[in-house]
């Protein structure tokens, strides 16, 4: 069973959310890097990290989502496919995280839930007995299509629904240096020289926390409940709102 230290999270990295970050321009990639960004900083905290990554993105070639523009988009709404080559680098980082056991591999065939789902399940897993860690997602997907299922489909509570993603999914940014403004690589990216990391790392990475708390109305005991009205990042305001008895006439 996987330890964590007290204090310390357990966190859970969607893989194509981080890989794809930066890259809706022409010539964007899946970034393995970003990915191994994340899991290094993360660890160097001494927090534990799992990934869930599609197991296609473990072949030799891949399917490729950058929507970079009008003419791409209208292609693949066509069923047009792109695909990449794995290249040594992005080799070196699999190899990397099955050697020690970060990565979970997705299946995605027809009747096999798509990842995203993957991680959603692995939280709340991880967070009930025996293990009961305490466990973030590193996503900036904010889950619109799922919701909706969940809601509609299966009638779970939308307040429910949204205090947990409020204390669990975590967002992240990536200052990548070797990319200019208008999205055009820099030559001298060590993206593709090299897998190792490095103390002049052109890349950036910044967690976005979640709140010690969430923002969904709560209720205390029946008749009062805290509506939250000024969010900023310095302070929350919060509305105390208490139900009048009810009276009988005679």
């Amino acid at each position: 069973m996987i330890q964590v230290a007290p204090g310390k999270m357990h966190y859970i990295v969607d893989g194509p959310n981080v890989a794809y970050l930066n890259q809706n321009f022409e010539g964007g990639a899946f970034r393995f890097d970003y990915v191994d960004k994340v899991i290094t900083e993360l660890e160097a905290q001494g927090h534990v990290v799992s990934v869930t990554m599609p197991s296609i993105y473990f072949n030799e070639k891949s399917l490729l989502s950058v929507k970079a523009s009008t003419a791409n988009r209208r292609q693949r709404k066509e069923g047009k496919v792109f695909h990449r080559t794995r290249t040594n680098a992005d080799k070196a980082f699999l190899d990397k995280w099955e050697a020690t056991d970060v990565a979970f591999k997705c299946r995605r065939e027809v009747h096999v839930a798509p990842d995203d789902l993957f991680w959603l399940y692995a939280s709340l897993f991880l967070a009930c007995p025996p293990q009961q860690h305490n466990v973030r997602v590193v996503t900036n997907d904010i889950m619109r299509d799922h919701i909706v299922v969940l809601t509609d489909r299966y009638h779970i509570s939308r307040d429910l629904i949204d205090r947990w993603r409020d204390n669990t999914l975590v967002g992240v940014r990536i200052l990548d240096r070797n990319l200019k403004p208008d999205g055009v690589v820099a030559r001298s990216s060590s993206y593709q020289s090299s897998a190792a990391s490095s103390t002049s790392s052109p890349l950036q990475m910044e967690i976005l926390d979640t709140l010690p708390y969430s923002l969904v109305v709560q209720g205390k005991g029946t008749p009062s409940y805290h509506v939250p009205v000024v969010s900023t990042s310095s302070a929350v305001e919060w509305l105390c709102l208490t139900r009048a008895a009810k009276h009988h006439g005679t």
